[in-house]
Order: C-alpha cells, then sequence, then structure tokens
C-alpha cells in the first residue's frame, strides 16, 4: 500500500489558509477569485503576443556562451538588499507584486521585502490590462539605485520597463483553482507554470511541481500523473548548489499553516515509494544488496555483469576485427587495382569478406545490443535516484546529481572507446572522405554526450565508465591471449565455407546486378572488341587508351 505523508493527505486543507506563504503566493479572497484568474490569464496572453522568450536549445546555449549578451541580471528582491553595493548602477529585473504609486513609480513586493520603483521618461506599465495596478505579478526592468533620503541605503529601481510576470501569474492562477476545488485546472497551471519559471530560474518552479503533483496523487488520485510529476520534481528542481545543499523550497500545508522545507525532503521519499515497485527498481536494488548495500559498487557490479552476458559478441568482435586486419593488404590491393570503379571494388571487397568468412559490420553489434540495455538501466537508476542521494565515490560525494569530473573521465575513455572501434574498421575501404569523417567524428560523438549528459546522475556515468573501463580490460587480455599462442590460431572463418549471411547476401545482391547489366548489353546487340571482352570478363574496365588502340 502507497504510504502518504500525512501533510499530503491534507493538501486539500491548505486551500482555507495562507499563513507561512511569501506574498506572492497569497491570494487577496476579499476580491472574487474568477475576476483574479481571468484578469491574470489575460496578462499571461498579453506577454505570449508581446513578450517572447528565447528560445532554448544547444545552439542558443553555444551563442550565449561565446557572444556576450546584454541581457539584465535576475535578481530577487533579497539578493538586491544583500548586495546593493555591487548591484548599483547594474542592469537587471526583479520579480515581484508591483502596485503603482498614485504619482510617478511604485513598490514592488516579494518575500525578501519592498522595493521602491521609479519611472524612466516616457516608461508606463503595459500588459495589466484595465483597473488599478494592485498587488499583480510584475517583471520590473531598470538600473539599481538606492534611496538618497532613506537613514540606510534602501534598494531601488529606476524602471525601464514594466511588464507582467506569466509564470507567477500562470502560478496564481493554480492557486485560485485550487482555492475554488478545480483541482484538475490547478494541477495543470501549476504544471505549466513550474516549466516556464524554470526557464526563468525561479526557484518557485520547485513548489509548483510538486505541488501539482501533491494534487494529482491525493484529489485526482492519478497515481501516474503524480509519478511522472514528482521525477520531473527532481530532474529539473532536485540539484545542489555550490555549498553541497538545494536551494530549492516548498511550502506544505501542516497544522493549520504552510511549512518550509527543502524540495529534496517532500520529492525524494514519495518518489522512492511510488517507483519500488518498478521492475528496473528492483533490479538495481538487487545488485545494491549483493555488493553488500553500497549503491556505487552495485552500480559496478552491473557494468561487470552486463559485460559478461555480452562477452560471446565482444569476442566475435574482436575476431571479426583481427581478420580484417589480416584481410588489409588484400582489402588495399583491390582498392589500387579497381581505384576508379568504386562499384567494382565493393563487389570484390564483399566478396573477399565472404570467401574468409569475415563480417566487417560485426564490430557494431556489441554497441546495439548495449544501446537497449542502457535505457533499461538509466531507467532503473532513475527511478533509485533517491537511494543514490548522498551516496559517494571516491570523489563523487553525490551519486544522485553530476559530477564534472566523472563526466570528463567518461569523455575521454569514450573518445579512447571510439578511437578502438575505429581500428576494426577496414579503413582500406574507405576514401578519404569517410576516412576523414570516421576521423571527426571520434572526437564528435563523445563531445556531444559530454554536454548532453551534464545533468544526469552520477550514477548512470558511474557505469557507463566502468562498461568501457571493463572492455579495454577484455581487449588487452584477448590480444595478449592471442600473443602468448604465437598467433598460431588460424583467423576464424579462413578456411570455413563462403559465409551466406549478410555478407553473402551482399555478394548475391551485387553479383545478381552486374549479371542482369551484362545481359542487357547482349540483348542491346552492342559488339566488343576482344579487349573489351577480356576486360568484362576479368572484371576490368577497358582504359580509353586501350579504346583508341583498337580503332587503329
Amino acid at each position: 500500500m502507497l504510504w502518504i505523508p500525512v501533510s499530503v493527505v491534507c493538501a486539500a486543507e491548505g486551500i482555507s489558509f495562507q499563513d507561512g506563504l511569501p506574498p506572492e503566493l497569497v491570494i487577496d479572497t476579499e476580491l472574487p477569485l474568477d475576476e483574479q484568474a481571468e484578469r491574470m490569464a489575460a496578462m499571461v496572453q498579453w506577454v505570449v503576443e508581446h513578450e517572447p522568450r528565447p528560445k532554448g536549445g544547444l545552439l542558443s546555449g553555444l551563442k550565449k556562451f561565446f557572444v556576450a549578451s546584454d541581457e539584465p541580471l535576475q535578481l530577487t528582491v533579497e539578493d538586491l538588499k544583500e548586495h546593493l553595493g555591487d548591484a548599483q548602477g547594474e542592469k537587471l529585473s526583479v520579480v515581484g507584486l508591483y502596485t503603482a504609486g498614485e504619482e510617478d513609480g511604485g513598490v514592488l513586493r516579494a518575500g525578501g521585502g519592498e522595493v521602491a520603483i521609479t519611472l524612466g521618461g516616457g516608461v508606463i506599465p503595459r500588459g495589466f490590462g484595465e483597473g488599478d495596478i494592485v498587488g499583480l505579478p510584475a517583471v520590473v526592468t531598470g538600473l539599481a539605485e538606492s534611496v538618497s533620503d532613506s537613514p540606510q541605503p534602501e534598494p531601488a529601481i529606476h524602471a525601464t520597463k514594466i511588464v507582467p510576470c506569466d509564470w507567477l501569474a500562470t502560478m496564481r492562477v493554480a492557486r485560485v483553482r485550487e482555492m475554488q476545488g478545480d483541482y484538475e485546472q490547478a494541477v495543470d497551471a501549476y504544471d505549466e507554470s513550474a516549466t516556464v519559471a524554470r526557464q526563468a530560474n525561479s526557484l518557485f518552479s520547485g513548489y509548483a511541481i510538486v505541488r501539482a503533483a501533491e494534487l494529482a496523487l491525493v484529489e485526482l488520485e492519478d497515481q501516474q500523473r503524480a509519478e511522472k510529476l514528482y521525477n520531473n520534481a527532481w530532474t529539473h528542481c532536485a540539484t545542489l548548489d555550490s555549498a553541497g545543499k538545494c536551494a530549492y523550497v516548498i511550502w506544505r500545508p501542516a497544522d493549520g499553516k504552510w511549512e518550509q522545507e527543502p524540495l529534496r525532503s517532500a520529492v525524494g521519499p514519495m518518489l522512492d515509494e511510488l517507483n519500488q515497485k518498478s521492475f528496473w527498481y528492483r533490479v538495481v536494488d538487487g545488485f545494491v544488496r549483493i555488493a553488500g548495500n553500497s549503491p556505487s559498487l552495485g552500480v559496478i557490479l552491473m557494468a561487470i555483469v552486463v559485460r559478461l552476458m555480452i562477452w560471446p559478441l565482444t569476442r566475435k568482435q574482436l575476431e571479426s576485427a583481427r581478420a580484417m586486419q589480416d584481410l588489409q593488404p588484400q582489402i588495399k590491393a583491390l582498392q589500387e587495382k579497381h581505384v576508379d570503379d568504386k562499384k567494382k571494388f565493393q563487389e570484390e571487397f564483399w566478396k573477399l569478406c565472404q570467401e574468409h568468412g569475415v563480417n566487417p559490420l560485426g564490430g557494431c553489434l556489441p554497441m546495439l545490443v548495449q544501446l537497449p540495455i542502457l535505457i533499461m538501466l538509466y531507467r532503473g537508476i532513475r527511478a533509485y535516484i533517491w537511494q543514490f542521494d548522498g551516496a559517494g565515490f571516491l570523489w563523487v560525494n553525490n551519486l544522485a546529481g553530476p559530477d564534472m569530473i566523472l563526466l570528463v573521465a567518461y569523455t575521454i575513455s569514450m573518445i579512447m572507446f571510439q578511437k578502438a572501434t575505429q581500428r576494426m574498421q577496414p579503413t582500406a575501404a574507405m576514401n578519404p572522405q569517410q576516412a576523414q569523417q570516421q576521423q571527426m567524428m571520434t572526437y564528435l560523438m563523445p563531445i556531444m554526450f559530454f554536454f548532453f549528459f551534464q545533468t544526469f546522475p552520477a550514477a548512470f556515468i558511474l557505469y557507463w565508465l566502468a562498461s568501457n573501463m571493463i572492455y579495454f580490460g577484455e581487449q588487452y587480455m584477448y590480444t595478449q591471449r592471442k600473443r602468448s599462442a604465437g598467433d598460431e590460431e588460424p583467423i576464424p572463418g579462413r578456411d570455413k565455407k563462403p559465409a551466406t549471411g549478410f555478407v553473402g547476401s551482399m555478394v548475391k545482391m551485387l553479383s545478381a546486378k552486374d549479371t542482369a547489366e551484362e545481359h542487357a548489353s547482349e540483348d542491346r546487340g552492342q559488339r566488343k572488341s576482344y579487349a573489351e571482352a577480356k576486360a568484362a570478363k576479368d572484371g576490368k574496365k577497358t582504359s580509353k587508351s586501350d579504346k583508341k588502340g583498337n580503332r587503329k
């Protein structure tokens, strides 16, 4: 039976009180709730139409990395007060509840206090619709300054733009719907606001996604959706700062008020409880138990067992690579012989492989087999993430979070793995362009993985690193065994019958095509000289000089 914390069970009770919530999440109950929700929805629509957010993705990230940006610094009211000396004169943007003054300017209120707002020449708030601007979610952009007539330095912002804050407006709509008991719309609004708040680097995204998960679990009784939301909460919000602490906090109803707590303590146990029935959770848990309840050793043990399982395929890969290396001189001779006829070279190349029972693509099979295994193991590690939280390995302090040093070590191992795989390919069968592309992929693919895996749990990176290191050990032991045997063992397939599998199919296909072309040529009644006929029989093309000689 699923265990649910008391604070989650009494989630519905939290809609009747707001004590303990920050000002950004407090709803004015004296105003009609529907009117508040409608106005904030209209504000969000205005932002969508007039203030589109920059697109994300890898290219945008690289552009920001190499090109200087003039975007304002995003600060909270609390940070602005604490670092007023450093921020003074800087262009920044601050989020809070804006109330316009009777004259110019106004006040921006948030959990960290209040900030005075002065308006630059011709600046007016836009996008708030009709009516007074009182306690509406806003983003104020301008220059940081201090109030001169204050006995102590107090922050102020000389605003150059004041527009609605879309994620905070959507989050307040979710609060209104929750207070009205419309939990379906509340969950949707919380989920949407969490995504946008995350893009805006707001710590409120943690509260929104957890609140959506709690309502989905308790009020909607949708365990599948709750599990997905809890997983999203961990993925997007439960990272650690430089001090090793979770920067995200949430508020949960308890004893007639809302209490603040770290996001991890709310998400981790609940996510673990939901995932315990997962098959892959149990697989990972089994390896950890066998490894003496050590999560790091359990991951390494998984890598060892998987490598042992696919060892027959790895051995065939190494044998195929050795055979292909021995065929390199013959392949190179074919390439020189048919330098102007790529089609004929391909035919002779596949015939040569068939004669020796060698599959040039055999080195790819273990890699293809590992892909679904990696996907399943990643699912298991993600399901087991709370058990990895706080577990260490060597310099890694937390296997549940990313680790840059481990990622660099993994990237280096991938480059070595790519080079080892390259040595198994018939390089003589490649043209210079193909060889150059393969050389580029040796470094390009690991670098792409480096950027892609920066947010992945260290436990998954540790598994892949251990798997690569075990493979290098297998390759070394196989090579040493062949050397100690004096290389007297025959090359696999050299004395065997011609291959009838993939290689045989390629040979038959190419041969059939050439035969059909020869018959078609004869049917057209083309007359051939003796040299041309002999060249066709030998599989050669008559050069232009031969043709001229025949004419003479």
